[in-house]
């Protein structure tokens, strides 16, 4: 029997996650995965991770038992909105490859070679201003940003 690992991608799609700006981010990638492996939210795989991404854009090792639950933790995504990469690294096969060199696995960019999915930033633009009076109705807008839909929500 061969089994094979990794995240599940069709031809002609992908998975796509979205995570807001400024909260935490967690997301479950169809697959097969171990325990320990690791995402890296890349502007393409292969290179470093994304500037405001907590951890430098690197997930925490997944969690046994599937392993296909991957977070940044509880610290907010600070990265500007748009769409990215999800890259795959495999902590068991590059971990086998590392570890007679006595470096750690999924350390570095190139180790997050296999396409996982896409991750959507969803966010504003900087920049808008507007005034409300207390207490009294106010509309604001219009506000643009990534990923914005009607219905979403100013806190």
């Amino acid at each position: 029997t061969l089994a094979v690992s990794g995240p599940l991608t069709y031809p002609y799609a992908a998975q796509v996650f979205m995570c807001l700006k400024t909260r935490p981010c967690e997301v479950v990638v169809q697959g097969r995965f171990m325990a320990g492996d690791e995402l890296l939210v890349a502007k393409e795989c292969g290179s470093t991770g994304v500037p405001g991404f907590p951890n430098s854009g690197r997930s925490e090792p997944s969690p046994p038992p599937a392993g296909n639950r991957f977070s940044w933790g509880t610290e907010g995504v600070q990265a500007a909105g748009g769409e990215y990469e999800l890259c795959w690294c495999s902590a068991s096969a590059v971990g086998a490859l590392v570890e007679q060199q006595g470096q750690q696995a999924c350390a570095l960019a190139a180790d997050f070679l296999a396409l996982a999915g896409y991750l959507r930033v969803k966010a504003t633009v900087a920049g808008h201003s507007f005034a409300c009076t207390f207490g009294a109705a106010c509309e604001i807008g219009p506000v643009t940003g990534f990923f914005l839909q009607d219905g979403d929500s100013v806190f």
